[in-house]
């Protein structure tokens, strides 16, 4: 069906869900993971210190927006390297 089933979509039958409530959540990390990419990072940013600065992304991350607004959430980006939020 376009625009898939028409039980969920606005004015449809059930319809669209009103509102959620979290039930639980689960924190997925990987320390191994970080650890090499936050190592990788580093080395980029030795190798790149006497190269011009990246041009920003284009178009523009819609992930910035957000993690702009939680900075308590989210570890600090490098904008000099292109470092992004993609999710």
């Amino acid at each position: 069906t376009p625009g898939g089933c028409p039980c969920v979509q606005p004015g449809g039958s059930p319809g669209l869900p009103a509102g959620y409530r979290v039930r639980r959540v689960v924190r997925v990390e990987d320390a191994g993971m970080w650890e090499r990419y936050t190592r990788r990072r580093a080395q980029i940013r030795t190798s790149r210190r006497s190269e011009s600065p990246l041009p920003a992304p284009e178009p523009l991350v819609q992930t910035d927006e957000i993690a702009d607004a939680y900075p308590e959430l989210f570890e600090p980006l490098d904008a000099s390297l292109n470092e992004v939020y993609l999710w």
